[in-house]
């Protein structure tokens, strides 16, 4: 639900030179009698400075929904990846946070509208079944594939925006082991010693380097880290870690 404003506040930002607008929303639940809003409304304000919100949103350090958001028609048809529209068909519930990204991308001038407000409907935790934690999980690996090669693409990405975007990018890695083995350890596999040291220990096998006996900073990350869990057998994984990883043993 908007506010009455929404339009006129947007078309003014319009004729101004804007491309697109965004503002604030408030997630709110409906029980089919009376709506339940959280207390805290969000975007209340413009995203701040200085990295540009394209390269924010492709390193999910932000990130909105586009019920708030309107956009002029030539900017979603600039970023059309092909005939059968602007969303990516391999991608589903994250198609919004990929189109969301190339948008940005092309846009000239979001502009921010805090006259307005969205209300948001959200659903019960609750109804949110461990097959569908499971579905989004995959869903997500394969945006961050496809966040990776937008990246790869970008020579204005600075160092530290890599690093946000890897930190990111290995918490999926970590919640989708639960799931799908093969498929973490696939999208985890450009890990760097800091990137795993920085994680929970289940990303780093032998937990930090210095628990490895005798080990130095400089030893090769792939010294300490098997083949994916989901091609070894349990006798190969017992005979991994006693030839490179003696002190901490197989992890359980």
């Amino acid at each position: 639900i908007s506010s009455l404003n929404s339009y006129q506040v947007v078309a003014a930002a319009f004729e101004a030179g804007a491309d697109m607008t965004f503002g604030p929303w408030l997630k709110t639940r409906f029980d089919g009698i009376r709506l339940d809003p959280e207390p805290v409304v969000i975007q209340q304000g413009p995203v701040p400075g200085p990295v540009p919100m394209d390269l924010l949103t492709l390193s999910m350090q932000w990130v909105t929904v586009f019920q708030p958001c309107l956009f002029r028609r030539s900017l979603i048809e600039q970023v059309r990846p092909d005939d059968s529209g602007p969303y990516r068909t391999d991608l589903k519930p994250s198609e919004d946070t990929e189109l969301l990204y190339r948008i940005l991308a092309a846009a000239r001038a979001p502009v921010h509208t805090p006259e307005t407000i969205v209300l948001y409907r959200v659903h019960p935790e609750n109804q949110v079944s461990e097959q569908n934690v499971a579905a989004r999980l995959a869903d997500q690996a394969r945006l961050w594939d496809v966040l990776q090669q937008h990246l790869d693409r970008r020579s204005d990405a600075t160092s530290a925006l890599r690093r946000a975007f890897r930190a990111r990018k290995y918490q999926t890695v970590h919640e989708l082991r639960g799931y799908d083995l093969c498929r973490a350890d696939a999208l985890g596999a450009d890990a760097g010693l800091l990137d795993r040291s920085l994680r929970r220990r289940d990303l780093w096998p032998c937990g930090l380097p210095a628990s490895c006996a005798g080990w130095r900073w400089a030893i090769p990350m792939a010294r300490c880290s098997p083949p994916p869990r989901c091609a070894m057998t349990s006798a190969s994984r017992s005979a991994f870690w006693v030839t490179n990883c003696p002190a901490t043993g197989p992890r359980r």
